[in-house]
């Protein structure tokens, strides 16, 4: 296969054969739409803070996990817990709160106008414009009308959303190690040393060979994965693309790291420069690790990954 650095994403020009992913609304979409409906809701509160580029919205990422208790007459619950590493927390309005309630696990939610929310900013490497916040409930009274899905089934609200959210972030993943290659290529091609361009030594060719082989074996699994896609229901997805998501997660973001540490070795003194022709490359060492730990960490979504493989072997299997 030729190598091409801007061979990404999938079009349809491309991959004619290839039809539409299957993004059917997930558990938690459904109930969020549900909740959207009233049109007095929507004219109050949508245009400031889903969708204006004023301050608010709704904390993405994961889900804040509480404690919510319902308080006679049943109109309302009653929240307490706290939360970290909430993306957009610092600055939404409404949070998707996952409580334990008496009968399981539901999912509510909350707005901070309800008031008994407090946000603190996490300072992290990667940037603050992520919002990332800890977040204490402290006796939040919020209406019963704000449960999102059915009551104590918050799980499935919270984990419909998993498998597609992974692969978002596989794409972006693969996409930026791309980025990465291509820098280093060109780097390679004008950088002289003792007369000679930087790739006419060994051991960068060495590297490169690497970089370029995990990046491109990614890209294949991704691109099979994707079209299996689009020719699933959700429901098929979940049975049988779950495991096969993780890992590409985790391949994706493990490989990234190491693609990370041959770039600075290539750019040398220009790859942990800020500024320059390596600031690309040490932006991305610098917050290489962030991508390890989006939609769950490497490790949980190997485990995953085994675990569903391991769910669709017959039972009787001998060597």
């Amino acid at each position: 296969m030729v190598y091409l650095p801007h061979r990404f994403p999938l079009s349809p020009q491309q991959f004619p054969r290839i039809g539409p992913i299957r993004f059917e609304v997930s558990e938690i979409g459904k109930a969020v739409r549900s909740f959207l409906r009233p049109t007095e809701w929507q004219s109050g509160h949508t245009g400031k803070g889903l969708y204006s580029p004023s301050p608010g919205g709704i904390a993405t990422g994961e889900q804040a996990v509480g404690h919510g208790r319902m308080t006679i007459p049943q109109q309302h619950w009653i929240i307490n817990g706290t939360k970290k590493w909430i993306t957009n927390g610092t600055f939404c309005d409404y949070f998707t709160v996952g409580c334990r309630t008496d009968g399981g696990f539901t999912v509510i939610l909350v707005e901070r106008a309800h008031g008994g929310v407090e946000t603190m900013p996490i300072k992290t490497s990667y940037s603050s414009a992520a919002g990332t916040a800890y977040i204490t409930f402290d006796n939040v009274k919020v209406p019963v009308e704000n449960t999102l899905g059915p009551e104590n089934a918050g799980l499935l609200v919270m984990l419909s959303n998993f498998n597609h959210e992974r692969w978002v972030m596989t794409c972006a993943s693969i996409r930026s190690q791309r980025l990465i290659v291509e820098e280093c290529l060109k780097w390679a091609n004008q950088r002289e040393v003792f007369g000679k361009p930087l790739f006419s030594q060994a051991v960068i060719r060495h590297k490169l060979a690497a970089m370029i082989a995990r990046v491109e074996s990614a890209q294949a699994w991704l691109e099979n994965i994707t079209y299996q896609m689009t020719k699933m229901t959700y429901k098929q997805q979940s049975a049988k693309l779950a495991g096969q998501i993780a890992f590409i997660k985790m391949y994706a973001t493990r490989t990234a790291q190491e693609t990370a540490r041959d770039a600075v070795q290539i750019f040398g003194g220009r790859g942990i420069s800020q500024k320059g022709m390596g600031r690309h490359i040490e932006h991305y060492h610098r917050t290489i690790t962030f991508d390890s730990l989006l939609g769950g960490a490497e490790d949980v979504l190997g485990d995953l990954g085994v675990r569903q493989a391991i769910k669709q072997m017959p039972k009787n299997v001998r060597l």
